[in-house]
C-alpha cells in the first residue's frame, strides 16, 4: 500500500495511493520488537531485513533494546533523506558500521548495518 503511516517519510504525497489505486485506510494491530522479544513472543534475531516504504525510524525506534543487547545484522532500505539520517543516528549510537549495498536513481538507498 506504499507504507503510508501517518509519521513515515515518503517520496510520494499519500493521496496518489488513496486517488488512483483504489486502496483503502485500515487501522491494524502492530508491536515493537523489543515488546515481542520481552514478552517472549519471539527469539530475539540475529538478522533485521527493514523495507517499511519509509517508516524505517519508526521500526529502529520499536527495536532499541535488542539493537543494544543482541545487535542484530540489519539490512535496511531507506526512502528518503530524513530516514536515512535519523536511521544512521540511531545505529551510530549503538555502535554499528554502515556499506551501501545500492543506491537507486530516485533516491532509495540499501545498505546492511553490522
Amino acid at each position: 500500500t506504499g507504507g503510508f503511516i501517518t509519521t513515515a517519510s515518503t517520496l510520494w504525497d499519500r493521496n496518489i495511493y488513496i486517488d488512483k489505486s483504489g486502496f483503502k485506510e485500515s487501522t491494524i494491530q502492530m508491536d515493537t520488537i523489543d515488546n515481542m522479544v520481552t514478552s517472549q513472543a519471539i527469539l530475539p534475531p540475529d538478522i533485521l531485513k527493514i523495507d517499511v516504504e519509509g517508516a524505517e525510524q519508526l521500526v529502529l525506534d520499536g527495536a532499541r533494546k535488542i539493537l543494544s543487547e543482541y545487535k542484530p545484522q540489519i539490512i535496511i532500505e531507506f526512502h528518503s533523506i530524513y530516514s536515512t539520517f535519523a536511521c544512521m543516528t540511531i545505529l551510530s549510537e549503538y555502535k554499528y558500521n554502515f556499506t551501501i549495498l545500492k543506491q537507486e536513481p530516485d533516491g532509495r538507498v540499501m545498505i546492511v548495518a553490522k
